[in-house]
């Protein structure tokens, strides 16, 4: 608890909420997100201005300014105005906007006009070979890619969603798998399965694997930096990182043990992880893949190689969902009902349109490939967004207004945990548990709507 109150910036001497200004001197963090002539940025700030007197400050803004302004990440800007708290959400929201900016420390936000800004570095500062590297890759996809596919090509690739189109979003979003186009463990586990699979054949000794995992974790932090190192992404590659030490470690690696120092390793950097919605979701997914996924598979074993593919594809979309619904449906109050439909179409043919583009922006010496294989990506990406749109078209894939409280969750975990337990163990007592459970929550839900 006293580590969670250090990080909370607002307890610290240097926020910028707690102090007299005249102007503030913040530098955007992150590409700007444009929708309805206005593009939003988030800021760090850097200093603020008391009459003429510089001092260090700290803190983060959200600009909203007009979409005709051109700042890249790293880009430094002042202005005069006072940004206001965010403000609460109104009655009935599907999600409150407020409480997910403040697990990630922003309280507040500022609209300006052109004239109300004084840009002092409209360029980023050198960022290295990283950021080069980045921007070479995005210059790829602007040239391999000229129609409406390109900005789903950048935001599988490095993360770059500025460009994709809102409805699209939406639809990924109420179809479940929004996951395929934010940068996150599903992308990194790509590559890190790619990368084990080619590499497998060289690790027959102990030496050569802790090699071998050395050179993977290097590529999935490169990758990781690629994409602007977000937090889902961040957290993904700390999680891979536990995973390869643990295998150096010796044969009797355990993933769960290193999932979980993973998890321990982030909330000693930042404690404030805990109560962010997708460090919640990353690891809850994880922790239901570990424990749930072996014995779902294992209902059905189909002979044959197709259909026990297809069923391995549903097996993990059911397993990965029981422990992540409960904290969906708290936080956005729906669920995506043909969740396994759209995981079905949009995990294999995402992860495809992936190892697609890798291999365009790696054969960019061949004067033929990158062209052949641009058109076959794009044909991949239009085949998913049609996918993904009709089903979402479906009048009943997503069930709305679920009104679920943190009491709900919490009891529905206790529910999920008794229940497994007694699946496991064939006792009585947790049979006994499991349904005491259910009768607590069903009178805690009674009371709760008079």
């Amino acid at each position: 608890m006293a580590r969670l109150y250090v990080a909370d910036i607002k307890n610290t001497g240097d926020w910028f909420g707690q102090r007299q200004y005249d102007l503030l001197l913040v530098e955007t963090a992150a590409e700007a997100r444009t929708n309805k002539g206005f593009q939003t940025l988030a800021t760090e700030v850097k200093q603020i201005r008391q009459g003429k007197k510089w001092l260090p400050a700290r803190g983060r803004v959200v600009l909203r300014l007009p979409a005709e302004l051109t700042l890249h990440p790293g880009s430094m800007v002042g202005f005069e105005k006072k940004p206001i708290a965010i403000p609460e959400p109104a009655k009935g929201a599907k999600f409150n906007y407020k409480a997910f900016m403040a697990i990630q420390q922003v309280h507040h936000q500022v609209q300006l006009r052109k004239e109300e800004l004084m840009i002092i570095r409209s360029n980023p500062p050198p960022g290295g070979a990283i950021r080069a590297f980045r921007q070479n890759i995005l210059a790829v996809l602007d040239r391999q890619f000229p129609g409406a596919e390109r900005a789903l090509a950048k935001a599988l690739l490095v993360g770059y969603r500025s460009e994709l189109d809102k409805e699209l979003v939406t639809a990924y979003t109420n179809t479940g798998v929004i996951h395929i186009i934010a940068i996150s463990g599903l992308h990194l586990g790509i590559i890190y399965a790619l990368l084990i699979m080619v590499m497998k054949p060289l690790a027959r000794r102990k030496r050569t694997r802790v090699v071998i995992n050395v050179i993977v974790m290097f590529v999935l932090w490169i990758f990781t930096f690629i994409c602007g190192a977000s937090p889902s992404v961040t957290r993904s590659a700390v999680m891979f990182s536990s995973i390869l030490v643990g295998d150096s470690m010796g044969d009797d690696n355990n993933t769960g043990n290193a999932v979980a120092s993973s998890a321990f390793l982030l909330l000693c950097f930042d404690p404030m992880l805990i109560w962010d919605l997708g460090f919640q979701l990353s690891y809850a997914a994880v922790a239901s893949l570990l424990v749930y996924n072996q014995a779902i598979t294992r209902i059905l074993l189909p002979e044959n190689g197709l259909l026990a593919m297809a069923w391995n594809s549903i097996a993990t979309s059911i397993s990965a969902q029981i422990l992540t619904t409960p904290l969906v449906l708290v936080h956005f109050h729906q669920f995506p009902v043909l969740f396994i439909l759209s995981n079905f179409v949009a995990v294999p043919v995402s992860g495809l349109i992936l190892i697609l583009l890798i291999l365009i922006v790696a054969l960019q010496w061949s004067p033929l490939l990158p062209a052949l294989l641009s058109s076959l990506t794009a044909w991949c990406i239009r085949f998913m967004n049609n996918q993904v749109e009709r089903i979402a078209s479906v009048r009943f894939s997503v069930w709305e207004n679920i009104q679920w409280t943190w009491p709900d969750l919490i009891l529905s975990y206790l529910a999920i945990l008794t229940l497994t337990l007694y699946i496991r163990e064939k006792t009585f007592t947790w049979l006994i548990l499991f349904l005491l459970t259910i009768l607590t929550w069903l009178i805690a839900s009674k009371y709760s709507s008079l």
